[in-house]
Parts: structure tokens; sequence; C-alpha cells
């Protein structure tokens, strides 16, 4: 009997301290960015569906463009938005190419265009939603400034008696947006700087071979969609934004706006089905500026189905050098989005998109010495 009451009162203090950091937690999700953005004119794109399937876009979209607002930044109004769609006949969303950058800063006096890709969503229980957004200077030279994504699952933190849990998908996509727009405003704050965040979870490539590259030297780099072997639609162009994502935040990798890398291949008639020849690579090197190209191909990229569902990504990636046409870096990954969880599912990742992001951030971080 005393034995069991001291257990009892061991207990209790634990879970009292579990409430209390659930509460903190939810506080903090609450704290809404400084509006740093004042002045600051943005065009918000219409988000590309890259999820196969069907999602409520424009409501999401009103989102994205409402937190965007609610951080200080002054937002393109969305009767210009569409007038300037139909004058240019601008059915892309997924990027933007030299012409449109210089026409959205004469015409709408626009700073920046935020291009935004939903890659996976799902109302029932539990809601998932990932979503990467970029946002892309306007001029004579588009380049990308700030991304980032949001990879959420309603089960992600259940908590003590699953109190953590999220039931509604629009619950879900709020808390999504509302995180891209404080990423978006705290990285303006500081000049757009791009710098490396932490990982939650590092998966190092199964194999991997990378030549020295001197610290000191500039890249500018173009990264094509990946060849997609995968029986999930769109895996070749959401791999692709991954890897942009995280080349963008090493400081000495300029990465090439993909709206301008999609544009260049259509106009010079480029098809790699399978691969990049060499003689496409020098084309591209010359077209876009580029001293290195990255290409891959997608095996695998499923998303976790349900609420016991496990999400699986394999993939393998080239960076071909201009000078030498040799590689530069090669790597094979595959990993399941329940490695290294051993009890009550701490630390699994629910979605593909968070699992791909730290196998990227897994061969991208060794790809300049430290």
């Amino acid at each position: 009997m005393s034995s069991s009451t001291s257990f009892y009162h061991k207990l209790l203090p634990a879970l009292v301290g579990l409430f209390l950091i659930a509460g903190c937690a939810g506080q903090k999700e609450m704290v809404k960015s400084a509006p740093t953005g004042g002045g600051y004119r943005i065009a918000v794109l219409p988000i590309d569906n890259l999820s196969g399937g069907k999602a409520p876009l424009k409501e999401l979209g009103l989102k994205l463009a409402g937190n965007v607002k609610a951080a200080g930044f002054d937002i393109l109004p969305d009767a210009s938005l569409d007038r300037f769609m139909a004058r240019h006949r601008m059915r892309n969303i997924g990027g933007i190419d030299e012409d449109l950058a210089k026409a959205f800063a004469e015409e709408e006096g626009v700073k920046g265009v935020l291009v935004s890709s939903l890659e996976y969503y799902a109302d029932s229980f539990p809601p998932k939603i990932s979503v990467t957004s970029r946002l892309v200077s306007t001029g004579n030279d588009p380049e990308i400034l700030w991304m980032d994504s949001a990879a959420l699952a309603g089960n992600d933190a259940p908590g003590i008696f699953d109190t953590g849990l999220i039931r509604e998908a629009a619950t879900l996509s709020d808390k999504a947006f509302g995180q891209l727009a404080r990423s978006l405003s705290a990285d303006f704050a500081v000049g757009f700087r791009g710098e490396q965040r932490g990982a939650q979870k590092i998966f190092p490539p199964r194999r991997f071979y990378r030549k020295a590259l001197a610290a000191d030297k500039q890249f500018r780099i173009v990264v094509l969609p990946l060849y997609n072997r995968s029986g999930r639609k769109y895996a070749g162009e959401i791999m692709a934004l991954h890897f942009v994502q995280e080349l963008h935040r090493l400081g000495n990798f300029h990465v090439v706006e993909p709206g301008m890398v999609r544009s260049k291949l259509l106009q010079h008639r480029l098809i790699m089905e399978g691969g990049v020849s060499n003689a496409n690579a020098d084309v591209i090197f010359d077209v876009l500026r580029a001293n290195m190209l990255l290409t891959g191909k997608v095996l695998d990229y499923q998303d976790a189905r349900g609420e016991s569902g496990i999400p699986t990504v394999d993939f393998s990636t080239a960076i071909l050098d201009r000078e030498s046409h040799m590689l530069v870096l090669s790597a094979d990954s595959y990993n399941t989005g329940d490695e290294r969880v051993h009890f009550f599912d701490l630390g699994r990742i629910n979605t593909a998109c968070g699992l791909a992001m730290e196998m990227v951030r897994g061969i991208v971080g060794q790809l300049v010495p430290r």
C-alpha cells in the first residue's frame, strides 16, 4: 500500500509538469510577429497544387495572404494581381522569370513575389498539410530572398490524454501559415540572410561522395526537377524544392529561381527524360550563368495515410561541376518516418515533406566543409 502511494506521489508532479509544458507551448503559438514589413509590397500568387489531389486552394491562399498581411507586409490587392496575370497571360504560378519580375516591379510597385506550393493536404483525421513558400525579388535579376516549409500533422504532438491532438484541418492550416509568416517576418527583419536553422533530426545519406569545395568560393547552382520514377505525382518537382530551400541557406551558394529554370528549359526546348546529357548541361550552364547543376531521381515518395501510416522517401542526387564536367557530390538516401523511434512514437515524422527536408539537410550540410 505504501509503495503504491509513493508511486502516485511521484507520478502527480510529472503529470502536472507535462500539462504546464503543453500550456506554455500553446501560448507560444499564439505570439504574433511584430509588423516589420510595412511599405514592403508583396504579390502573393495563388498556391500551386503539387499534392496530386483536391484541396481548398482558394481558402488556403486567403489564409496565407492574411497571415503575411498580419505580419506587417503590404499585399498587392487581389484585383490588381488578377489583372496583372491576365495581362501577361501568366499561367505558371510555380515561379517567375525575368520578364515577369521586371513587370511586377514596374507596373505594380511590387518588391517581392511570394510563390507557394502545396505538397500534401488531408482533411480526414489526423489532418495533414505540407506547404513550401519562397519570396522572390523583382526587377532585372530575380533571386530567392527567403524560403521555408511547414509540414504538420494533427497527431505530431498528441501529449497526455491526447490533449495536443489537432482534429480540424482548418486549425492545422492556420498553424502552418502562421508559422511561415513568422519565419518570413523574422528573416526580413535581419535582411534576408537565409541562415541555417537547427534540424530536429538529421538523416545522413546511405551512400555519399563529396569532392572538396573551397569554403570561400561562390557558386551559382541550377536545381533541375528530379526524374520521377515513383508513383507519386510531382515528386520530382517537390524534391527539387527541398534542395532549393536547403542550398539557399548556404552562404556561398546562389540558387537560380526555379521559375527562371523552367522558362529557359521551355525556351531552348530541353527535354531531359531519364537524365541530363552533357550537351543539355552546357546549354543550361550558359543561359543561366551557372557553374553547378543538381539533378537526380526519385524512387519512392509516400506520405503517411491515416493515423498509423509511415512516410517513406527514397531518392538519389548528383551535382555536376561546369569546369570539369565531373561530379562534386553524389548521394543515395532512403528513410522512413519511424526510424529511431522506440516508444510512444516520440520523434516520429508524420509527413513525407518533413522526412525529405531532414534527408536533404543531411546531404547539403556535408557539402561545404565546416
